[in-house]
């Protein structure tokens, strides 16, 4: 990616969280689509550049407290995701153990044991 599109983005974010910019000005701005957007954040973060984020935007940690709180609210992201993933294991492994070639079937099963026939 540009570095020079990533010097104007890390240019908009304020430092703190009172006043984040949220992702459709930034792409306005800098003439971005969200996932280009999205890919220079991402490379800022793996260059050591801290962007966090919230609700309304993207901003610079002005302290430690912002951090450990974007850290929690990550870390909680990341969790359902893993519980999503192993969800999806337990649905391959018992469709391979059934040998069915239909995922309905143990999806069909799960759900029954979910919520009931």
């Amino acid at each position: 990616m540009n570095k020079e599109i990533k010097s104007l983005l890390l240019a908009l974010l304020p430092k703190g969280h009172q006043n984040p910019v949220a992702g459709r000005v930034i792409d306005e701005t800098l003439d971005l689509k969200e996932r280009e957007r999205k890919l220079v954040i991402e490379q800022l973060r793996n260059d050591g550049i801290l962007v966090l984020a919230d609700e309304n935007g993207y901003y610079l940690a002005s302290n430690i407290e912002e951090i450990k709180k974007f850290v929690a609210k990550v870390n909680k992201r990341v969790k359902s995701e893993i519980r999503t993933i192993q969800t999806a294991k337990a649905v391959i492994k018992e469709a391979e153990t059934r040998g069915a070639g239909q995922l309905s079937l143990p999806l069909d099963d799960m759900m029954d044991k979910l919520f009931g026939a």
